[in-house]
């Protein structure tokens, strides 16, 4: 009974030392993160940077010292915590056992023994009146919601029948495409060069930022085993541009395939011909000059047998017209004649596979498939505060007008630390519904939200996310050009023309159209999606049913 007043509030499950120390740990990596970060960056720096290589190391120093000095504070502070509530219960302990060894009163023992048994009796009973009462909230809650959405419904229908529609006014606060670029590429260029090395979504991955799914490298990891048996086996990597298939290939590569024979195949343009496959093929793995898919697959065999071969953006191998799949089926019938002596690995955008797999059944051909692009939202939030704590600033995050208003939020307000707590959690909520698990697409709208920062900390503004979904204006050329984009990455003004049935004067002109308004951008005879629209114009073309 004593315990139950005095000892409970020492017990490891309520006082948690581990918790406590545990924060004190993860904020010492992070120090040295810090400082590695600083370091490794200023071999990449160039003349034409801003900042001076001597500037960025001090910078980056400066807030590691902010950092252990704070670390420091903390544990001053949870170490006083723990003794000050040690010497307390001790205390009391010690009084409660005086009175009652000098007065012979154990009326008050008696009377704390009768409210324990009390408490205990009647805990049931509150329990289940709370689960009660927690359901009928629920419900009127879901009423509540149900009676507005049709309110809202019918509301909206009888303003437009009386011309009264607030469509205008809802365009004229949504973010121009054209704004909305201009905004990003500013906001980009004007970060310090730490933080913009940490963000850069085009960069390759490096493996201390290196989010992947255990599930995923043990799929291959089973699917190198059978391989190792004698059992044919092939692996896919499937997701949208920037969803990491590139980092998580080389994951792959790093790691489970290290004592394997390699070989890499990359197409990063077109190659839907047979003939121009297989001469790329055979190129790249060194196996002279091949001119037939037969005798391509002679040679792997003898002499690339016992091989892990990867083959990366096999979305460039076909175009979508009736002549364009003859490359893909040669690719295909490679792989499967060949898959017992060769472990092939291969990388293709979501769009395309899910293309080619309703037309050529593409999947049949791999016994193992991968996608890059399901991060949840706690792997979006990993993703992007490993790297926020990487370059020592700390966070703030501001409340919106709704957040506000919220009642939730305002029972915070007196505990700065919760309310933080609980902004930020909104705030990757909403990100990760937007990036739809897509890597790149959730660091360029972190870098959208990004306010303002100083020498120690960057201010987060919530982010309308579904202001820039207003993407208008566009005929059915310019549409379905946009999706062969998606599709296939990288076009030339001609192999559009073929995939859209037009002829190129035709094709240009669709080109000429979408650079001019930011969506494409250009290398050379070479055109590509911007990957800073890539989400809005997936969505676009998804609420038109182009793509699926």
């Amino acid at each position: 009974m004593l315990g139950e007043y005095l000892a409970s509030p020492l017990l490891p499950q309520k006082i948690q030392p581990e918790k406590k120390y545990e924060q004190l740990a993860e904020g010492y990596e992070e120090v040295l993160q810090i400082i590695d970060t600083s370091f490794t960056v200023i071999d990449e720096m160039t003349s034409e940077d801003e900042e001076a290589p001597t500037e960025v190391v001090c910078s980056g120093l400066e807030r590691a010292m902010l950092k252990v000095e704070e670390l420091g504070s903390l544990t001053v502070t949870k170490n006083g915590e723990v003794t000050e509530l040690i010497d307390k219960q001790a205390d009391a302990l010690g009084d409660k056992i005086s009175d009652f060894l000098q007065n012979q009163e154990a009326g008050e023992l008696k009377w704390l023994d009768t409210q324990l048994k009390v408490k205990q009796s009647t805990g049931g009973w509150r329990t289940r009146l709370k689960v009660l009462w927690a359901k009928l909230i629920d419900r009127i809650t879901i009423w509540s919601r149900f009676v507005v959405q049709k309110y809202r419904t019918y509301r909206d229908l009888i303003s437009s029948w009386f011309g009264l529609s607030d469509h205008d006014q809802q365009a004229g606060h949504s973010t121009t495409l054209a704004a909305f670029l201009y905004e990003t590429d500013k906001k980009i260029e004007s970060l310090p060069f730490v933080y913009r090395r940490l963000f850069d979504f085009r960069r390759e991955v490096e493996d201390s930022f290196l989010i992947h799914n255990p599930v995923q490298v043990d799929k291959c990891e089973k699917a190198l085993e059978l391989w190792k048996t004698g059992f044919p086996s092939a692996i896919s990597v499937i997701g949208e541009k920037g969803s990491g298939k590139t980092t998580f290939i080389r994951h792959l590569s790093k790691n489970l395939f290290e004592e394997e024979k390699q070989h890499l195949v990359g197409f990063d343009t077109t190659a839907w011909k047979p003939e121009d496959l297989v001469r790329s093929v055979a190129k790249q793995l060194k196996l002279n000059e091949t001119t037939t898919v037969n005798e391509l697959i002679e040679k792997v065999k003898k002499r690339r047998s016992g091989s892990v071969i990867i083959i990366e953006n096999i979305q460039n191998t076909f175009l979508r017209t009736i002549t364009g799949y003859e490359g893909i089926k040669t690719l295909m019938y490679l792989i499967s004649a060949t898959k017992k002596e060769v472990l092939w690995v291969v990388s293709a955008s979501r769009y395309a596979w899910e293309f080619l797999d309703v037309a050529l059944k593409v999947s049949d051909y791999f016994t193992h498939s991968i996608k890059a692009d399901g991060l949840s939202e706690q792997e979006i939030r990993e993703l992007i505060l490993r790297r926020q704590k990487a370059s020592g600033y700390q966070l703030w995050f501001n409340a919106d007008e709704t957040t506000q208003k919220s009642r939730s939020y305002q029972k915070l307000l007196d505990d700065e630390e919760a309310a933080q707590e609980y902004l930020k959690e909104r705030y990757f909520e909403k990100l990760a519904k937007m990036a739809d698990g897509n890597a790149s697409v959730a660091m360029i709208f972190w870098i959208r939200s990004i306010k303002e920062y100083d020498d120690t900390h960057f201010t987060i503004e919530p982010f309308d996310f579904s202001s820039t979904e207003r993407l208008e204006g566009f005929d059915a050329n310019a549409l379905f050009a946009m999706s062969a984009f998606i599709r296939h990455d990288t076009l030339t003004i001609s192999e559009l023309a073929m995939i859209l049935h037009i002829n190129t004067v035709e094709a240009e002109m669709v080109i000429s159209r979408l650079l001019s308004r930011g969506l494409l951008l250009s290398t050379g005879d070479f055109y590509r999606l911007n990957d800073l629209i890539y989400r809005q114009v997936v969505r676009l073309l998804k609420t038109k049913n182009i793509l699926h």
